[in-house]
Formats: structure tokens, sequence, C-alpha cells
């Protein structure tokens, strides 16, 4: 997850509502001319900030995320390497999330 203010796309995106496994669904957004999925935003989120989650292997400059969620779901091509930080469901932030992350988000909170 990172701040909408912390995150800009250079070129247009397109996006369309789709359902998540809480209910409330979720905005993705793609990229017009080929159609990668770059983010999307939760709507159980809408308003708690301004985060979205970036699918980051669509980053100009790429990192390494501390969790994968909903791998129950995921496309079986998909491989993820590092399995340790693999949850088929939404994980506890507190415990996953590095002290560095963790205090980043209590910064932008504030």
């Amino acid at each position: 997850m990172v701040f909408e203010d912390d995150f800009s796309v250079d070129g247009n995106v397109s996006s369309t509502e789709l359902p998540t496994g809480s209910g409330k669904g979720m905005r993705a957004y793609f990229c017009v001319i080929c159609g990668v999925y770059v983010y999307c935003q939760y709507n159980i989120s809408s308003g708690k900030g301004g985060r979205i989650a970036v699918r980051t292997a669509t980053l100009e400059n790429p990192v390494t995320p501390d969790a994968h969620i909903f791998v129950k779901d995921k496309d079986p091509w998909i491989d993820i390497v590092n399995k340790n930080i693999c949850y088929d469901e939404m994980y506890d932030r507190d415990k996953t999330w590095s002290k560095e992350s963790l205090k980043r988000l209590k910064e932008k909170m504030n």
C-alpha cells in the first residue's frame, strides 16, 4: 500500500469496479494503451488516508513487497519466489510490515 499523494502515473489509465472477498469491492486502474493492471483502491479503505495498492512490477523502479495477499485466488501462472510472505487472505499489518513501513504509516496518518 502507498499513499495517493506519494504516487503518480505518467500516461492515461482507465478503471473499472471489481468485486472483493469483503463484498465492498475495489476500483482497478489499467493502462489504456497496453491494458496492464497498474493499481487499485479498495472501497473498504476509501477515506482512510488515500491509500492504494500498487502492482510493484509495474513501477519504473520496482520495490520488494512486504506481503502478497489473497494468494489463494492468484492465477496459477504467477510465480511468487518468497513464499514466506504469502497470505491466503488479509494479514496482521503490525506483525507483517517492516518497522520502517509501520513508522511511515503512522507519520502519514497523523
